[in-house]
């Protein structure tokens, strides 16, 4: 993971924030007709939990919100194991 944000240069980086800071998909979560999961850890301070996850989750028709307690951004590195049940349990489901 760090070698790729190391690979990538000032100018796409910034370009990537840029494009997140005015990107709305909110109205495309709208029109999503399948289950989704969405995972989120109350202390991400790049996506706050309220302005983003949770609000991702009230968009989906059908969507799921797990919040992981004390937990950052990068929940594939810092709770792969909790995440990988919770992606397998909610993959399992009818």
């Amino acid at each position: 993971m760090i070698n790729r944000c190391h690979g990538a240069t000032a100018r796409g980086g910034a370009a990537l924030g840029d494009l997140a800071a005015i990107l709305n998909v909110a109205p495309e979560l709208a029109k999503l007709d399948l289950p989704a999961l969405v995972v989120h850890g109350t202390h991400d301070t790049s996506a706050p939990l309220d302005l983003t996850g949770r609000r991702a989750a009230e968009l989906l028709p059908n969507g799921t919100l797990k919040v992981y307690e004390n937990a950052g951004h990068g929940l594939f590195a810092t709770h792969a194991e909790q995440l990988l049940a919770d992606l397998r349990e909610f993959t399992a489901r009818d």
